[in-house]
């Protein structure tokens, strides 16, 4: 029912939460010599019981994220989504998109670094992204232009992989290039289909999946590192600031998949929140 989808996925939220604490004792106990220092802003990690566990527990979730969609058929979602927590935290993803393009942008004029053409196209449709959330956020944007400016976190989703992956494939950066490639796909997949739902009205099994395991991987990147480079003195994360996105995302799509009512339209399309 409509109150025991809900309770699942608050319950799934839970699992998140101790998910990140997971991931960052297995970090902890598993940094390769000689760890967190000075000489560098990456580290990687051995293989342990501690990684080992986390994976498993990891793809455990994803399957738990399959499994759940398959008894909420009849769980629609909302189209106009004018709740008071989604018009915060959309307003929030939109401020913080934007904000930290900025930030960025200014961080990068301060150390002297240089911007492939590919970085710059992922600040703009950042901002566009931002500014999209922003203003979906306080009714701005009609039903017929909401598809249109959706397409932008698609195409957000698609600069922002191809980036990480030139910028990381020939590194182990951070704590795992696989964890964060994946969830960056996933983000990528799942604003694909909400694109789908805004244009047919009609939600997906593969929407609530790709929400549900985008947010887990998220927040089981994003939280670690965060929580590093504010916990370790000699540890500087030069992608601190698309930590902060991730964060944001990840609890721009758990909102949404709380975004749901009780009285379906076809395949589980609703009329308002």
């Amino acid at each position: 029912s409509f109150d025991a989808y809900r309770r699942i996925i608050v319950g799934y939220i839970v699992w998140i939460a101790v998910m990140c604490v997971i991931r960052i004792i297995a970090i902890k106990n598993s940094v390769e010599f000689p760890g967190f220092t000075g000489d560098s802003v990456s580290y990687k990690l051995d293989k342990t019981i501690y990684t080992s566990v986390f994976a498993l527990l990891y793809f455990i979730s994803g399957a738990i994220a399959f499994i759940l969609p398959l008894f909420s058929g009849k769980i629609g979602y909302s189209l106009t989504k004018r709740s008071n927590p989604f018009v915060f935290i959309s307003s929030l993803v939109g401020f913080c998109m934007v904000g930290c393009s900025g930030f960025f942008i200014y961080r990068v004029r301060l150390v002297s670094e240089t911007m492939s053409k590919l970085d710059i196209w992922v600040i703009i449709l950042m901002l566009f992204t931002g500014a999209y959330f922003s203003l979906d956020a306080v009714g701005f944007l009609t039903e017929k232009l909401k598809p249109v400016f959706s397409f932008g976190t698609i195409a957000f989703g698609i600069v922002r992989l191809a980036s990480e992956f030139i910028n990381n494939h020939d590194k182990q950066y951070l704590s795992s290039n696989e964890y964060h490639f994946l969830s960056l796909a996933l983000v990528l997949l799942f604003f694909s289909h909400n694109t789908r739902f805004l244009i047919h009205k009609e939600s997906s099994f593969w929407l609530k999946f790709f929400g549900l395991f985008a947010s887990l991987s998220l927040l089981t990147y994003a939280v670690p590192e965060l929580y590093l480079a504010i916990s370790e003195p000699y540890y500087v994360d030069s992608v601190f600031i698309f930590c902060i996105i991730d964060f944001v995302l990840a609890i721009y799509i758990l909102a949404r998949l709380l975004s749901v009512k009780n009285a379906p339209l076809k395949n589980g399309g609703t009329p308002n929140e």
